[in-house]
Formats: C-alpha cells, sequence, structure tokens
C-alpha cells in the first residue's frame, strides 16, 4: 500500500510533465492534487519537491483529503486516522460518501471558513513540513486560485464553477490523485 501510493503521487507529477511538455507549456498553473495515504514520510516530501521543482504547484492534503472538507465545519488541529475524518464528515452532514459527486455542493457555501481554517492551520507549523505536519493541506490555495480563474473563464464555459472543478467525480482521474492544468 505505502509503495502504491507513493509511486501514485510521483507517476502523477511525471504525468503532469510529460502533458506540459506535450502541450509546449501552453498552461499558466499546473497543480497536482493529492493526500499523504500512508506513503512513507520522505516519499511524500520528495513528490512536492518534484513537482515544484517542474514548476507546479501541489495541493495536498496530510493526512487525508477528507481534512479540508472537515475544515469547512471546525478547526481542527490534532492528526486523526482517515476513518475518523468520515466519521466527522457523517456528523456533519448526516451523510457522507466518499467520492460523492455532490459533496462540493453541499459544502460550498462554507468556504470561507475552511479556507480560514486551513490557513491558520498551517501556521501552526512554523518552518512547515509536509511529512509530519498532520494535519495540514494546502488545497485552501488552489481554491483560491480556482475563485480567482472562474470569473475570467465564465464567458467561455458557463458551467465552470468550484463545484464542476473541484469535485473528484467530475474530474478525468490520473490514477487516484488529480491533475488540474489552468489556461
Amino acid at each position: 500500500m505505502c509503495k502504491d501510493s507513493a509511486l501514485i503521487q510521483g507517476k502523477l507529477v511525471e504525468k503532469a510533465e510529460e502533458l506540459n511538455t506535450k502541450n509546449k507549456g501552453e498552461y499558466d498553473q499546473v497543480w497536482c492534487v493529492f493526500d499523504r495515504d500512508n506513503v512513507p514520510q520522505q516519499d511524500f516530501n520528495n513528490a512536492i519537491a518534484n513537482a515544484e521543482r517542474a514548476g507546479f504547484k501541489v495541493a495536498y492534503s496530510n493526512e487525508a483529503f477528507e481534512l479540508w472538507y472537515v475544515l469547512h465545519f471546525e478547526f481542527l488541529n490534532t492528526g486523526l486516522p482517515r476513518q475518523d475524518y468520515i466519521k466527522k464528515l457523517t456528523g456533519h452532514l448526516k451523510k457522507y460518501t466518499k467520492n460523492s459527486h455532490q459533496i462540493y455542493e453541499r459544502i460550498e457555501h462554507l468556504q470561507t471558513t475552511a479556507i480560514k481554517n486551513a490557513e491558520n492551520l498551517l501556521q501552526e507549523y512554523n518552518p512547515p513540513n509536509p511529512e509530519s505536519d498532520n494535519p495540514s493541506t494546502t488545497v485552501h490555495l488552489l481554491v483560491k486560485e480556482l475563485n480567482e480563474f472562474i470569473p475570467k473563464a465564465q464567458p467561455f464555459n458557463a458551467k465552470l464553477t468550484p463545484a464542476t472543478l473541484l469535485n473528484p467525480v467530475k474530474f478525468k482521474y490520473l490514477f487516484d490523485p488529480i491533475l488540474i492544468m489552468l489556461t
């Protein structure tokens, strides 16, 4: 399990490099989105460093992407096992299904709270070290960027919303993580 997740994170960065090269760097930004899963700490930091070295941005969560969802409801600065994030979300939402295509629509109105909670959480780690900063997430940085990008894109695509961009079910998956390229 650990090696598979690390391999997937590494392959995501490789695929991003391949697509960016194939498209001659036409993207203004490339984001790799993944969580730590159960990869060894150093492999997690290596995946982030490799993406950044390639000029890509990373939206990560340590340990689970569900942390980002929980931050919509509460500030959380204590690491939890993955299943406890799901329990918290079930408590807040009454029903939570991983990879549900409805999750974003259900929590979008709480986005400002989540961004503030994520920013406050990252401030607790000085200096930051993604592999050991548990819990931590930089998904809010991507969300803020998408919030800037979406109004510019509206004339071209009326259906483009944060819900369509951040809903994993509506993305074409590259393995388990997500690759987002903005032009």
